[in-house]
């Protein structure tokens, strides 16, 4: 309906000159619902990625504040990143190295320290998943059954990446004797008595399990799951005899030059991060079943790297495409809450930026008794975000959330500047006869005016009473863009948002061009617009 009903309101429009009228609704809509319209805010634009000069201030305060944070009781270490496609805009290493040894309490971490990284190595196992699947040996909705025939259930390999198998998360299951006066015997291996498992131990037990809820109703979480999904990657490769840690050594770790990564402690030790509260943990061996849920050791430095290939897929050395990060970073269960989403691996927080623009934080937790990690990514604003804990302090997710109030002001204000300059402005054509103004607000473009050959679109879509019109980003140059005209007559109207704007975003062509296509571009030192459905050229005045 959709289709038919927005050629109509664009020759409405255009003949009279004025605004469609909304048909009432019927006589049975509800007398009292919400007529709030939420803000449409365009995609983010790709800029050029911020230095560390240009968020000098967040800097000041983000040491400040992990300072303090590694002066308190439990706080063993901490170390933190933020990261662009470029690499770290800000680095903080604070606290102890070996906590457990008061001989050793005066050594010290840094970006090379090597950290227990906890459930955060779930992120490189759904990025091998990936890996695998463009390379054509797996596919994410086959059976785990055909890589692992002993496994019983039909749950798909999807299934195990995304939560949504229904598979208990802390199997084998251990004993709790003492229940309801005690939690001994609760958790996972091997705080549950039992030791790690074995592949056979894990499939045995998930075979004979009961599933927590059927698959796809909802996700819960399940480390299970993540080590079976580890074994069907090494699986499906056929070529590492099974084991996962010699796949994503291979893949991931040998690819992005993360020599400090490993599933086993190293044999020289002087860079491990000992905790003060669980020593032990350093030396733990998750075993094949479970490294894909849990084994992995990694540096700060390591993982800057792996993030600025999320961050630019493009970039030299990659091994996953930008096609395949847009495909990987999206919601895929909403809970009930207007805040969190789960995505394939991602533990995903809605957030607003200094504009109040939404924006979706893409990360993934991690712990241990004595490690605490976050591994989190902000697409929107081309950051990332790493924070490596030792100690009993488990809210490393809280940390984070203190470093991007900390620092997404400042990159928010790098940002509307670049737009501001790169974009803004009047442009005009060189008879005179075709114009637009470009501004930024709220940190999206606008345009505030566009005359095509002495024809004011603005008017003829929107009436006399117009309003700016967004440009959304259409290619990943940073570019090329679309005026967004939404739905003549409708836009505005309460209960719709961004419906509007995706119904009608492509209204229609001109000499094989879409007519709101707009590209910038320098040309003989001069910034230029030019309109590919009139062939016109807009000169910056």
């Amino acid at each position: 309906m959709a289709f038919k009903f927005l050629p109509l309101l664009l020759a409405i429009a255009s003949v009279s000159g004025s605004t469609v009228t909304v048909p009432r609704r019927g006589l049975l809509a509800p007398q009292k619902r919400d007529t709030s319209t939420p803000t449409c805010f365009a995609p983010a634009t790709k800029l050029p990625p911020p230095k560390a000069a240009d968020v000098k201030s967040a800097v000041a305060s983000a040491d400040a504040y992990l300072r303090a944070l590694a002066q308190t009781d439990e706080v063993d270490s901490v170390v933190a990143a933020i990261v662009t496609p470029d690499g770290s805009i800000y680095e903080g290493t604070y606290g102890s190295l070996r906590a457990n040894d008061s001989a050793l309490v005066g050594l010290t971490v840094d970006r090379d320290s090597i950290y227990r990284i906890a459930s955060v190595t779930k992120v490189f196992t759904a990025w091998e998943s990936y890996i695998l699947r463009d390379r054509g040996v797996l596919g994410l909705d086959d059976k785990v059954s055909k890589y692992l025939p002993s496994f019983k259930l039909d749950t798909t390999v999807r299934q195990l990446a995304t939560h949504m198998s229904g598979i208990p998360g802390t199997l084998p299951a251990g004993n709790m004797s003492s229940w309801p006066h005690g939690f001994d015997g609760s958790g996972n291996p091997p705080d549950n008595g039992l030791p790690f498992p074995t592949e056979a131990d894990t499939i045995a037990a998930i075979n004979s399990a009961t599933l927590m809820v059927a698959p796809y109703t909802f996700p819960l979480y399940s480390d299970t799951a993540y080590g079976v999904l580890g074994l069907v990657n090494a699986a499906a490769d056929g070529k590492v005899n099974g084991q996962y840690a010699a796949l994503i050594k291979r893949d991931i770790f040998d690819k992005l030059g993360m020599s400090s990564s490993s599933f086993k402690a190293p044999a020289s030790t002087e860079r491990v991060v000992v905790s003060s509260s669980e020593p032990v943990e350093a030396d733990y061996d998750f075993l094949n079943a479970m490294d894909g849920a849990g084994g992995q050791l990694s540096s700060l430095a390591d993982l800057i790297k792996s993030q600025q290939v999320l961050l630019d897929p493009s970039r030299s050395g990659s091994n996953i495409s930008p096609y395949t990060v847009r495909e990987w970073m999206r919601p895929l269960y909403n809970f009930a809450d207007d805040f969190f989403s789960v995505g394939h691996v991602w533990e995903i927080v809605k957030r607003k930026d200094s504009s109040g623009r939404p924006y979706q934080f893409y990360e993934k937790n991690g712990a241990l008794n004595g490690f605490h990690t976050l591994y989190g990514l902000n697409p929107d604003s081309g950051y990332g975000i790493i924070v490596l804990m030792s100690g009993s302090n488990f809210d490393p997710h809280g940390v984070a959330w203190e470093l991007q109030d900390i620092f997404q002001p400042a990159i928010d204000t790098y940002r509307a500047s670049v737009l501001k300059n790169t974009y803004a402005g009047s442009y005009v054509s060189a008879d005179g006869k075709s114009k637009t103004s470009i501004s930024v607000r709220n940190g999206n473009l606008y345009a505030d005016a566009f005359v095509l050959d002495e024809e004011d679109i603005l008017v003829a879509l929107q009436g006399p009473d117009t309003q700016p019109v967004a440009l959304w980003p259409v290619a990943e140059d940073g570019l090329t863009f679309r005026l967004s005209f939404g739905m003549p007559g409708l836009n505005g109207a309460p209960n719709y948002g961004c419906i509007l704007e995706m119904v009608g975003f492509d209204p229609g062509y001109a000499r094989g061009k879409a007519i709101g296509l707009v590209q910038f571009a320098v040309e003989g030192g001069k910034k230029v617009i030019n309109v590919p459905s009139t062939g016109g050229k807009l000169i910056f005045a």
